[in-house]
């Protein structure tokens, strides 16, 4: 339907459409054109930024104004994709993609005319009402659209066993509880532990600060300060100085850690650090400490280690299955 029509610049008439609708169960329902010279004829479908279409008064053909270059097009610019469908590589022949108002993808098939949620360029379709995205930082998480909530782990490895589910007598924020408050308080809990650091030396400030103060100190409530950056820590300063020091901790690039065999995603220690920095149980020593007052100040760092390294780190021990798993 045309909404409305105006003039522009270059005395073609620009027409606006409607976006297709959005249904909450299944992908939208549109009168899909037919494919003319290998080209899809639709003139509602999107495009870039920054561009328009015209209709040629003598042939009646359709062209394209792209009005950042100020040029004209007899083919239709594509709109380009980022991110995870950009990885995937181009969609089979006769398939485009679209996006709902709410920014949803969905893929339509002009060969058949059918409209559906499930990209063609993956053999194993996500189950109904769910959606694959890409994290800022690279990481893949998933979309339940059923219940409004996201999730790290892939709805298809996740296999649900038959029969009635047993439910497990302690839940996780009774552990988490549990644990809190079996910690170690500090002789003296007044006051606060005070880390100032310069963002472009956050490895070296950090590890000078935290390695001259004592265990009490580091359980006192923490206090940090990027220099030239003014700002009250109320925990959020806290919550990013962790995530970016733990980014620049397990970085291989110190020849500290490496990544296993397994994935690009999970770590372990290198066993050449030595070779690498002659002070590295100096700095394996600053490591557990920062690790160690994540989980007493309840912050997250950013890393990722074999099943064999946490298995030892909790004095349990190794099998084989472990090994397996992390070759």
């Amino acid at each position: 339907r045309v909404d409305e029509a105006e003039n522009n610049d270059f005395g073609f008439e620009h027409l606006s459409m409607e976006e297709a609708p959005q249904a909450p169960d299944a992908p939208p329902t549109l009168d899909i054109p037919d494919e003319v010279d290998g080209e899809i004829q639709d003139p509602e479908s999107p495009l870039p930024g920054g561009w328009t279409r015209g209709r040629d008064p003598n042939s009646d053909k359709v062209f394209y104004i792209d009005h950042n270059s100020r040029t004209t097009s007899w083919t239709k610019p594509k709109i380009q994709t980022d991110g995870l469908y950009a990885a995937l590589g181009p969609l089979p022949s006769g398939f485009e993609m679209r996006n709902t108002k709410n920014g949803r993808p969905f893929f339509i098939n002009h060969k058949t005319k059918e409209t559906t949620w499930h990209d063609p360029r993956q053999s194993d379709p996500l189950p109904d009402g769910w959606e694959m995205r890409v994290h800022p930082d690279g990481r893949v998480f998933y979309v339940d659209h059923a219940t409004k909530s996201t999730q790290w782990e892939d709805p298809r490895t996740t296999k649900v066993s038959s029969g009635p589910a047993i439910q497990y007598s302690r839940d996780y924020k009774i552990k988490y509880e549990n644990f809190k408050a079996n910690l170690p308080k500090p002789a003296n809990s007044s006051g606060k532990c005070d880390i100032t650091v310069k963002r472009a030396n956050i490895l070296m400030d950090s590890y000078t600060c935290i390695c001259n103060k004592s265990r009490d100190d580091l359980m006192r409530r923490l206090w940090i300060t990027f220099q030239g950056e003014p700002g009250l820590d109320y925990g959020g300063v806290a919550r990013e100085w962790f995530y970016v020091l733990s980014r620049e901790m397990f970085n291989p690039y110190y020849g500290l850690f490496e990544y296993s065999a397994i994935d690009n995603y999970t770590l372990q220690i290198n066993p050449n650090s030595g070779f690498c920095d002659p002070d590295h149980e100096k700095f394996f020593f600053f490591f557990g400490r920062v690790c160690a007052m994540a989980v007493y100040h309840g912050k997250l760092v950013d890393g990722f280690f074999i099943r064999p390294f946490y298995k030892m780190l909790l004095n349990k021990q190794v099998t084989l299955e472990d090994m397996l798993k992390w070759t």
